[in-house]
């Protein structure tokens, strides 16, 4: 399924019809952090023999810079939530949130 998500995000179908997109900048102690958002519902059909339920697909993209240094990381990932239950925005504070408590 990554590999999936991954081609599905780098080449997105020219007749995409919702691709949604949201960003946060935050600075501080030193650290700049930068998370994007990509979300769509384009391949809920695709995906729903597999994955009974899905809602939305998203790639999140978080770029951290701190003492010169900057990393990134992308993740994949599917939702029960509609885009009416989770807008793009409010997606990426739930995976946010969902971080902070496996980190915990």
């Amino acid at each position: 399924m990554r590999d999936d998500l991954q081609l599905f995000f780098s080449e997105p179908p020219v007749d995409c019809r919702d691709w949604r997109t949201a960003r946060t900048v935050d600075k501080g102690h030193g650290r700049l952090e930068i998370r994007e958002i990509v979300v769509s519902t384009e391949l809920n059909e695709f995906l729903a023999s597999k994955w009974t339920g899905v809602a939305q697909v998203f790639r999140l993209t978080r770029t951290v810079t701190e003492d010169g240094q900057t990393h990134t990381e992308v993740v994949y990932g599917i939702s029960s939530l509609s885009p009416r239950q989770a807008s793009a925005a409010r997606l990426m504070e739930l995976v946010r949130e969902h971080w902070g408590i496996e980190i915990v």
